[in-house]
C-alpha cells in the first residue's frame, strides 16, 4: 500500500464507482475491484457522483436508483480490509434553472453543502455563471466544479481565478497532473490556489481506472509543501467540518 498517500488522508471526491447507475461501473464485482485499487493506493475516502443528466430522468428515479445502488455496494464492501470512509452526491449537468430548483438539495455530497457540477464544454455565458452565483449567495449551496482542466481553453483567462473569488470550489482530475505540459499547468493552479480537491473520475478498471496515488505522489514530488496540507484542508468541507 502508498503509506505516503495514507498518510495524507487524501480524499477522492469524484468518482463513478456506484454499480449500474451510468457509464461508469457495469457490476458490482467491478465496483468492488475499483474500491480495491482506491485502497491499494492509499486512498481513505471515497465520494461516489455518479451523473445526473435532468434531461434523462427526473431526480426521485435518480435517487432511488442510487439508494439501490448504494445497498448492494455497502453490502458487498462492508468486510473489506481497510474499508474506506463513503460519502455520496452526484455529478449533475449544468442546467438553465438549477439554481431554484428544489432537487438540489438531494444531490449535495453527503451532509456537505457542496454540490458537485458539470459544466458545458463552451465558453460559459454571464447566464451560467450567476446561476453558480445564486446557488452560493442565495441558497448557500457551495458549486464544486468538476474536472477544471476540461473547461480551460473555452474560458478567458481570469475565468477560474474570478469564481474562486466568489467562493466557487474546484476540483481536478488526476490525470490534469500526469502529464508533462499539463501538470505544470496544474501545478501552477494548485499552488495559486485556483484547485481545492481531487478526484480520479475513475469509471472502471480497463480505460479509466482509479489513479489518485500516482497524482498525489507527483503533487509531493514536484509540487510546493504546503499543497497536500492545502487538499486535506479543504477535503473538511465536504465531510461537515470547517477547514482551518
Amino acid at each position: 500500500m502508498n503509506n505516503a498517500v495514507r498518510k495524507h488522508g487524501i480524499m477522492d471526491v469524484h468518482t463513478h464507482i456506484l454499480p449500474g447507475m451510468d457509464d461508469g461501473s457495469a457490476s458490482l464485482k467491478e465496483s468492488v475491484e475499483m474500491i480495491r485499487a482506491s485502497v491499494g493506493q492509499g486512498i481513505g475516502s471515497i465520494v461516489m457522483t455518479p451523473h445526473f443528466y435532468p434531461r434523462r430522468e427526473s431526480p426521485e428515479r435518480f435517487l432511488e436508483r442510487r439508494e439501490k445502488s448504494v445497498r448492494a455496494l455497502i453490502g458487498a464492501v462492508k468486510d473489506l480490509d481497510g474499508m474506506p470512509e463513503m460519502y455520496f452526491g452526484a455529478e449533475v449537468e449544468y442546467f438553465e434553472g438549477m439554481a431554484r430548483s428544489p432537487d438540489m438539495e438531494d444531490l449535495l455530497i453527503g451532509r456537505s453543502r457542496v454540490l458537485l457540477v458539470e459544466m458545458p464544454f463552451c465558453r460559459w455565458s454571464d447566464r451560467m455563471v450567476s446561476e453558480l452565483m445564486f446557488l452560493r449567495e442565495a441558497r448557500s449551496i457551495t458549486p464544486l466544479l468538476a474536472h477544471v482542466e476540461r473547461y480551460l481553453s473555452y474560458q478567458p483567462p481570469d475565468m477560474i481565478e474570478d469564481l474562486v473569488g466568489r467562493g466557487v470550489l474546484i476540483q481536478s482530475n488526476a490525470s490534469f497532473f500526469m502529464g508533462t505540459l499539463r501538470s505544470r499547468q496544474a501545478m501552477r493552479m494548485l499552488r495559486n490556489r485556483q484547485i481545492h480537491l481531487l478526484g480520479s473520475d475513475c469509471h472502471n478498471m480497463h480505460s479509466r481506472p482509479p489513479n489518485l496515488g500516482a497524482a498525489i505522489e507527483r503533487i509531493r514530488a514536484k509540487g510546493e509543501p504546503g499543497d497536500i496540507a492545502h487538499i486535506r484542508r479543504m477535503q473538511k468541507i465536504l465531510t461537515g467540518r470547517c477547514p482551518e
